[in-house]
């Protein structure tokens, strides 16, 4: 059988589980993050105005990196959670068609799940054997699914759990209804990834694109100082550089919200 490779750890975790929406910095990536930022800001700043003043201010740019940072790991670990809840719905799946109790069919797909993920600190194994232990201390199989959609921002689940609730309490086919939600969830999957690959060379091309200016900026000052001159150490340079950065900086954002598409 295909073992999947290890995940990462989650960066928070606490008594009350955790927070998917949350994600806290380590000392180190902190630090290495302003560096980058702050030394690739100081580049461009001193690439567009020559001026070690403008440069300075333009190194501020490394403060704002660590949160665009933190925000990657955020939608990283969630989309890392989404794909391992689908398989995790379809253990919950088998087990309650071999005709396990919910409250079973968790500890079972555990079990199941353990054979695609070595890593016993993988997302769904954790959640799912926290949601045995609530089960096992005596609390509603909807609580403990109600805490982990909560915990986790994933759409997919929030509705998961609500369809669960709704089921235990009207009496339906559980089993049944936990499949048809699972090929939802999976064909809704399917559909972000054919998207994704479909804008992952668009992303590629729009980052060659995002760096080119900067790139023939320096071209031209290092090949011909003399044709960038007129640029530099007046003020209407200063304005036209800093329209461009303007400009520039503009473009670099807008593509990246053009990039994020979501079903």
């Amino acid at each position: 059988m295909i073992r999947l490779k290890k995940t990462a750890q989650p960066s928070r975790s606490t008594g009350e589980g955790t927070q998917y929406r949350e994600y806290t910095l380590t000392t180190v990536e902190t630090a290495v993050c302003l560096l980058l930022g702050g030394a690739c800001g100081l580049a461009v700043g001193y690439l567009f105005y020559h001026h070690y003043a403008a440069a300075a201010l333009c190194s501020l740019f490394g403060l704002w990196v660590p949160g665009w940072r933190r925000r990657s790991r955020i939608r990283k670990r969630k989309e890392e959670l989404k794909l391992q809840f689908k398989q995790g719905l379809h253990a919950l799946v088998s087990s309650l068609t071999a005709g396990r109790s919910v409250e079973n069919a968790f500890a079972a797909a555990v079990d199941d799940l353990q054979f695609l993920y070595t890593n016993p600190d993988t997302f769904i194994l954790v959640e799912f054997r926290r949601i045995t232990r609530k089960i096992a201390n005596g609390e509603t199989v909807e609580g403990a699914l109600g805490d982990f959609g909560r915990r986790s921002g994933l759409e997919e689940l929030r509705q998961f759990t609500e369809v669960f609730a709704t089921c235990k309490r009207t009496g339906g086919n559980l089993a049944e209804v936990m499949r048809r939600t699972a090929q939802m969830i999976g064909e809704k999957m399917e559909v972000e990834q054919e998207i994704g690959v479909l804008l992952a060379q668009k992303r590629f091309e729009s980052k060659i694109l995002g760096v080119a200016p900067v790139a023939v900026i320096g071209m031209l000052y290092w090949s011909s100082p003399d044709y960038m001159e007129p640029l530099y150490g007046n003020a209407a340079g200063a304005v036209i550089m800093t329209v461009c950065l303007v400009i520039f900086a503009g473009c670099w954002w807008l593509t990246g919200r053009l990039m994020e598409m979501k079903i």
